[in-house]
């Protein structure tokens, strides 16, 4: 039996049974873990809010080779992140970025990046609330935290690069730009421009001190929202209830 502790932040929290929780962790020591915290239901003493999602935590968990679920044995909050918690708007964004890497990251695949990534965006979530460009810049990080960085640079098929006037397109299905002739054999692709290419290179190289004062313009907010949105869509294969959400309560203010 392996005993471990790690920084991590609940990503799901689903009842089990009368008195057990099952978790997803996103760790920062482990990647993305499943366990269980037995009697969790009924010790609220002893877990309370440390085990709702957004909850920042140092994880005590062991594990058994044969079995498929970590035993939570302690969860000790960090950051309760409450300022989230205590604002409808900020809950509907913070679902859907730990929604996101649940469902994009790996199990048990180490990235210490990502999880920097999530915590950072947690807490300028909290403190400054969420914008359309944020996510733009917390989507095209996670996708190269995980591997899957779009190819911007020329033409993903052919390499040749691109003039300022020529016609790009962008293919979920060959992760990155391609010129017309090479998005002709393709069969869903979406337009993009060169002024968003920059936007969507600058967000990959920018301080993270700096995120939010990166602003897109009107074009790349809304091609950057649709190429990076199809590209998750295509990696997860279905699309995200937290984005429901988002698009039920934007009407609400």
């Amino acid at each position: 039996m392996s005993q471990h502790v790690t920084d991590a932040v609940v990503l799901n929290s689903i009842d089990f049974g009368e008195s057990d929780k099952i978790l997803t962790f996103y760790t920062l020591a482990f990647g993305k873990i499943k366990g269980i915290a037995k009697g969790a239901k009924r010790s609220k003493k002893r877990f309370g809010i440390n085990l709702e999602p957004f909850s920042l935590v140092r994880l005590h968990f062991f594990e058994k080779k044969e079995d498929s679920l970590v035993r939570v044995s302690a969860c000790d909050l960090i950051n309760a992140f409450q300022g989230i918690r205590d604002d409808l708007f900020k809950i509907a964004h913070g679902s859907y970025m730990i929604e996101v890497v649940e469902k994009m990251a790996p199990e048990r695949e180490r990235h210490p990046e990502l999880f920097r990534l999530l915590t950072d965006f947690l807490g300028i979530l909290e403190e400054r609330g969420m914008n359309e460009d944020l996510l733009r810049v917390f989507e095209i990080r996670l996708l190269d935290d995980l591997g899957f960085r779009p190819h911007l640079s020329d033409c993903v098929t052919c390499h040749r690069p691109f003039a300022r006037s020529i016609d790009i397109r962008f293919s979920p299905e060959k992760g990155g730009v391609v010129c017309r002739g090479c998005a002709r054999a393709l069969l869903q692709t979406m337009p993009v421009s060169m002024g968003t290419i920059k936007t969507l290179e600058m967000a990959l190289k920018i301080d993270p001190l700096k995120v939010p004062r990166l602003v897109f313009n009107r074009d790349a907010r809304d091609e950057s929202k649709n190429i990076l949105r199809g590209f998750i869509r295509f990696h997860i294969g279905k699309e995200l209830k937290s984005l429901e959400f988002i698009e039920k309560i934007k009407d609400i203010k």
